[in-house]
């Protein structure tokens, strides 16, 4: 019973891919031991199942790093009404992949606000295609690139790179289109 507590823990909480991993370590230590035995057979054949396998992709893909790709391979689970279980854990996914992208998208406005603009790039450029398909991060992600695109803002972010090398004097001269694109 100890060793099932925290594996249930972990598969109500849509992390499949950890409960496997972990499954998998103690399937010796707990062999024979029909408890175990049972409620680890009743989470494979849960994972082969059509919700089943879809939390276990969607929660893969987040793991990975991919939660665009794990919003839409959660799809069929958050669609299914075949057991609340099974919709809890998807549900249990889909509110990880949201904090994700909130996390993300209140990284940028930080960045965005403390003048960070070569580090925002940077990040934009890495983050995007990881979230590409969840609209709160698309749409952030397509204001911010058409702000960075301007003259105004290949200024700003070449200018906040020569800062950050300690260039001060070339960094005031990339500054020079932004400032004429705010001058009256």
């Amino acid at each position: 019973r100890r060793a099932l507590e925290p594996l249930a823990a972990l598969e109500k909480s849509g992390r499949w891919v950890q409960l496997k991993d972990r499954v998998e370590k103690s399937r010796k230590s707990y062999a024979g031991i029909a408890a175990f035995a049972d409620t680890t057979r009743a989470w494979d054949a849960t994972m082969q199942g059509k919700t089943g396998s879809a939390i276990f992709a969607a929660d893969k893909l987040a793991c990975e790093g991919f939660y665009g790709k794990a919003q839409s391979a959660l799809q069929p689970a958050l669609a299914s009404s075949e057991d609340a279980r099974l919709a809890s854990v998807a549900q249990a996914v889909a509110e990880r992949i949201a904090a994700a992208a909130k996390e993300t998208v209140a990284r940028w406005e930080t960045l965005e606000k403390a003048g960070e603009w070569h580090g925002l790039k940077k990040d934009l450029d890495g983050a995007q295609e990881r979230f590409r398909g969840i609209a709160v991060v698309d749409e952030k992600a397509q204001a911010l690139d058409a702000a960075l695109k301007s003259d105004a803002g290949r200024a700003l972010i070449e200018a906040h790179r020569l800062l950050t090398d300690g260039a001060f004097g070339p960094a005031l001269t990339a500054l020079a289109p932004a400032l004429a694109e705010s001058a009256p």
